[in-house]
């Protein structure tokens, strides 16, 4: 009786355990999620260095790359157990944060960014994209 009782627990624990694998609270690797913000990362940085220069000279192009940014956005938040992933992006274009919504409202408002302000901030803005990169990464390993 004690064999059957410790088999079926097993057998309960083995379900439990490849269930949760299974509805696992992080989404699978996506390659092209990878490459969107390695690409984004680079030439995120790149802008950044246009902001010693006036504002309205590279408004337009600014522009551009905000509606790439957004279509990033965008693509994050329709895929699904991605919340960590959403909330990372949340935090480096929120307006009012620290990091790139907010680095392209200040370059706004002040026209100009002094080379110290940029590159501190280029700083910063590289780290909170290296997470997401990272992450995006570690979901591959843990799905192998």
């Amino acid at each position: 009786m004690k064999t059957l009782s410790k088999k079926i627990r097993n057998c309960a624990l083995i379900s439990l355990v490849f269930s949760l694998i299974g509805c696992g609270t992080i989404s699978h690797f996506d390659q092209t999620a990878y490459y969107q913000v390695v690409a984004l990362k680079t030439e995120t940085l790149n802008i950044m260095d246009l902001a010693k220069d006036n504002y309205s000279v590279h408004e337009m192009e600014v522009k551009t790359f905000q509606t790439k940014i957004q279509k990033a956005y965008e693509y994050e938040k329709s895929r699904s157990k991605n919340k960590i992933t959403v909330k990372q992006w949340d935090l480096l274009l929120n307006k009012d944060g620290n990091a790139l919504g907010s680095f392209f409202r200040i370059w706004e408002s002040n026209e100009k960014c002094s080379e110290t302000y940029i590159n501190e901030k280029k700083k910063l803005i590289g780290q909170c994209f290296d997470q997401i990169i990272e992450l995006e990464i570690k979901k591959q390993k843990n799905n192998l």
